[in-house]
């Protein structure tokens, strides 16, 4: 059974659910805008010419399903890190609160010791790199590893 209010509509888990599939594609289109830079930017070559890698975001990927390979890890720290900071930089105010609400710092959030939620663009920063890392771990790249690599 499940609750309804006053006008015999459900109110909480639809609510919920609403605005967890809002988040999600805002969090989307975020990935979308620095997916674009990334690939953008040429390869570093740091895997030599066995790989067919022609962008970063192809090394990335690689990096996240095969890595993390100490070389180029802080390479992607200094060249995608920027890039997603001045995504969010550009959010309005209310569409980094909302977000804010599905990081992972919003369920640290205690309310009992900091009545108003501490919201810190750097949260939504953590949780687009989550995501994207995600996003890369999924992305196929068989065609340009070598099956020795794979």
């Amino acid at each position: 059974m499940s609750d309804l209010n006053m006008y015999g509509r459900i109110e909480t888990n639809y609510l919920e659910e609403t605005a967890t599939k809002y988040a999600d594609h805002l969090y989307e289109k975020l990935l979308d805008k620095v997916v674009w830079h990334i690939r953008r930017l040429a390869t570093s070559g740091t895997f030599g010419d066995d790989f067919a890698f022609k962008t970063v975001w192809d090394e990335f990927c690689y990096d996240c399903q095969f890595g993390p390979h100490i070389l180029i890890t802080e390479f992607f720290s200094m060249t995608i890190e920027p890039i997603i900071h001045d995504v969010v930089k550009n959010l309005p105010k209310t569409e980094m609160e909302f977000l804010w609400n599905w990081s992972e710092a919003f369920w640290s959030w205690n309310e009992e010791d900091e009545p108003e939620p501490p919201v810190y663009d750097g949260d939504v920063v953590d949780e687009l790199w989550s995501r994207l890392s995600k996003r890369a771990g999924w992305r196929d790249i068989s065609r340009m590893v070598p099956d020795l690599y794979q």
